[in-house]
């Protein structure tokens, strides 16, 4: 039986096509459930079949994301109508999202060549789904039917009483912050600085909520509690022995019964508010994206050394990410390198920094950061293979959104000897970018001369084949 068939409210289709909508997602549970959600709203406007593939994580992931095997996840009987236990994207189309009448989608799907549409699930599909009476996404959500050791605790959080005017605050960190996430930067919006999650928690206290944290680093919301008296969804003391996706889904069904929602880009507190229409309100609501680097600042000037270190070196970072287009050039190194100081394994924040100082030609800064990332990548293998060295000239031949910076690198190849570790840069530029090896030997002569570390320049001569 189609799902259409199992709302009263759906407008059902004349027909049903025997087609499949189909959603395979392999990132965080928030996601995969909210493109369950929005597959069987799909498929119930269209007419058709409901399916989904679900993998389990590798262990690196599987710190970060409370994802379990599907039977433990979902009711044996939702997987036997639902589930594709092994799924080839080759066999179905992507979804067209192009502008078109329900008709025309239908009529589409109808004369689909293979078994239906693979869709992500997290496509802007809203549109489509207004048409016509689609299921809501808190009714498509209903349709979901748990395990029952994991739909217990959905229930236990619905029986739970809640202080009043309950506000919901989602400190993601994970992968953001502690895990490999955090060498990229197009993820940023999706946590919130503790700096930032004070005054928001401030904010709404004045205003009369109370406040629940949820997130994963218990050292964060355990400082948070002791300084505000808020709740923490952990404080909550769960039915016996409770796995990890049991937990989560506990907080999200108790995150869908406050009155707010405030998180980042969070499909965790997404699914959430779709659960119960509870808006979501990004830190962005509270404070512009300037307000929050100045507030980051000024926080950390005093606090800095009260946070972990990841939790410090991310708030640095946002600072500037937050603020990049207002900071001028000093404050931005500055930012930059406390992000470095306080996580010096992130290649990303020292790229980036880097990346200042060529934009803005500071010569003596750019020497400092370069002699810094030749020496630790010396020390801990190939020199063409550091991530700031790497990155770099990739860069210089890329346009990815990640980058936020425009290196003037014609900089770089002007420099004088004075600053020989710019000429080792210059050197792998000339061999990476412009297959210039007799101007790679000049510029490693040249730094050789004004007294780089002879070590370090061989090793470089050999990893690039090129003789000075």
């Amino acid at each position: 039986m189609n799902l259409q068939v199992e709302s009263e409210r759906l407008a059902t289709p004349q027909e049903t096509i025997d087609k499949n909508i189909v959603v395979a997602r392999t990132d965080g549970l928030g996601a995969r459930l909210l493109a369950i959600v929005n597959g069987i709203s799909l498929a119930s406007i269209l007419g058709a079949s409901f399916k989904f593939a679900w993998q389990t994580r590798g262990n690196t992931a599987a710190q970060f994301h409370a994802i379990a095997a599907a039977k433990d996840m979902f009711a044996a009987g939702f997987l036997e109508k639902h589930f594709l236990a092994s799924f080839d994207d080759a066999g179905y189309s992507r979804m067209s999202l192009s502008k078109q009448t329900l008709k025309q989608l239908r009529e589409q799907l109808a004369l689909e060549e293979r078994r239906g549409w693979f869709i992500s699930g997290l496509e802007d599909i809203d549109s489509i789904l207004l048409k016509g009476g689609a299921l809501s996404q808190a009714e498509a959500f209903s349709l979901i039917k748990f395990h029952p050791d994991a739909q217990k605790y959905i229930d236990f959080a619905y029986q739970l009483t809640l202080p009043d005017n309950p506000a919901a605050i989602h400190l993601r960190a994970g992968d953001l912050i502690y895990g490999p996430h955090r060498h990229r930067g197009e993820f940023t919006n999706k946590a919130i600085s503790v700096p930032v999650a004070k005054r928001i928690i401030e904010k709404l206290q004045k205003d009369g909520y109370s406040i629940i944290l949820y997130g994963q680093d218990s050292e964060t919301i355990s400082y948070l509690q002791k300084e505000y008296s808020v709740f923490l969804a952990d404080d909550f003391e769960l039915p016996g022995d409770t796995a990890d996706h049991q937990k989560a889904l506990f907080e999200i069904a108790l995150m869908s019964r406050c009155q707010l929602i405030v998180a980042g880009d969070s499909r965790f507190a997404e699914i959430a508010s779709k659960m119960a229409s509870v808006k979501i309100h990004e830190p962005r609501k509270f404070f512009r994206g300037r307000e929050q680097s100045s507030i980051i600042i000024d926080d950390l000037n005093v606090n800095a050394e009260k946070y972990t270190s990841l939790q410090t070196a991310f708030a640095y970072w946002s600072a500037f990410y937050w603020g990049r287009e207002k900071l001028d050039s000093e404050s931005i190194d500055h930012v930059l390198s406390k992000a470095v100081s306080f996580d010096p394994q992130n290649g990303f924040y020292a790229m980036n920094r880097l990346f200042s100082a060529v934009e803005n030609m500071a010569y003596s800064r750019c020497e400092s950061i370069l002699e810094s990332a030749f020496r630790n990548a010396s020390l801990n293998g190939s020199i063409l293979n550091d991530y700031v060295i790497k990155a770099a000239f990739i860069r210089r031949v890329s346009n990815k959104k990640r980058y936020y910076f425009q290196p003037k690198f014609n900089f770089v190849f002007s420099v004088k000897g004075d600053y020989p570790y710019i000429k080792l840069f210059s050197a792998i530029l000339r061999v990476q970018i412009m297959q210039d090896a007799d101007g790679a030997a000049i510029d490693l002569a040249c730094a050789l001369q004004h007294g780089v570390d002879k070590d370090i320049h061989r090793k470089l001569e050999l990893e690039m084949g090129v003789t000075s």
